[in-house]
């Protein structure tokens, strides 16, 4: 299993560790912080696939959304489709589903919900 997928897999285990999230405006593409330091972005690519940046800046996340294009950032891209593995497939899909529902706070009402339910 190759690092990136190893290093997905972390985040989703760590799910609370991914903060600072953000849409960039006029794209698909969510920004997150993970561990307080590491940023990075994520969005459906079509055709079953999805893209994934690391960047290496000392912008913040708000500034790289603000910025509009990252070719000068320094940055690594990945893909799912590019890995080639269902593995990455999954793994990026479910990422991009933990960061759209932080971002939309559906995960902060998800915990909401599930701390006050009352199991009869």
């Amino acid at each position: 299993m190759s690092k990136i997928i190893q290093a997905v897999n972390s985040m989703i285990a760590n799910k609370d560790k991914i903060s600072d999230v953000k849409w960039v405006e006029d794209s698909e593409f969510v920004l997150f912080l993970f561990n307080g330091k590491y940023k990075w972005a994520i969005r459906p690519s079509g055709n079953d696939d999805f893209t994934l940046f690391f960047f290496k800046t000392d912008l913040s996340i708000d500034e790289l959304a603000d910025i509009g294009s990252w070719e000068n950032e320094a940055s690594i891209r990945y893909s799912a489709k590019e890995l080639g593995t269902k593995e990455a497939f999954v793994s990026f899909r479910e990422l991009n589903q933990i960061v759209q529902e932080k971002v939309l706070g559906i995960d902060a009402a998800l915990d909401d919900i599930i701390g006050k339910k009352t199991w009869s």
